[in-house]
């Protein structure tokens, strides 16, 4: 039973259903950054005590896992570093892309663009969602170690009961 310390967003779903998951066969440690804040003063007062109090736990864990590449994130993985501890990064998307179009993308900014590629470097495994996001890691950054496990299957809609309301009829 390995020891984790998990660190993302636990508002989201498939964020906590990861947690959860893993939290089955594994003692997790969970640093729940939606708590820290939900504005950017917040986050610059807040996190840094919050980090804190996660400092013995990152040193008890075996690996780190931690959901985005993104400047949150940047302390945790610099830490694990620090106390020889590997890293997965879940990658969510928005940090690899750079979709001008509809403005849309960490890689349209040089500064997020940058954090994203040097955290994606610098971490012992990143976990994406599909093959296509590997594609777009290796062009982005080659010595990166990238695999892609697809994520959030909500498993509750199997046993979901499904009310038919309207028939609809199509024709060719």
């Amino acid at each position: 039973m390995a020891k984790i310390f998990f660190a993302g967003e636990l508002r989201s779903p498939f964020i906590k259903q990861d947690m959860e998951l893993l939290q089955e066969d594994h003692k997790i440690s969970v640093f729940d950054l939606s708590k820290c804040a939900t504005t950017k003063t917040q986050m610059i007062t807040r996190y840094p005590l919050a980090l804190a109090n996660q400092i013995a736990n990152i040193i008890r864990s075996d690996i780190l896992f931690i959901w985005y590449a993104d400047y949150p994130e940047v302390p945790l993985l610099i830490l694990a570093k620090i106390f020889g501890k590997p890293v997965i990064v879940n990658v969510g998307g928005a940090e690899v892309v750079a979709a001008p179009e509809i403005g849309y993308g960490h890689q349209l900014s040089r500064s997020r663009g940058f954090i994203a590629r040097w955290m994606l470097r610098k971490s012992s495994m990143n976990v994406v969602p599909s093959s296509a996001y590997v594609k777009i890691i290796n062009n982005l950054v080659p010595s990166a170690k990238v695999t892609a496990i697809p994520n959030y299957i909500d498993y509750r809609l199997c046993d979901m009961k499904i009310k038919k309301k309207n028939p609809v009829i199509t024709t060719a």
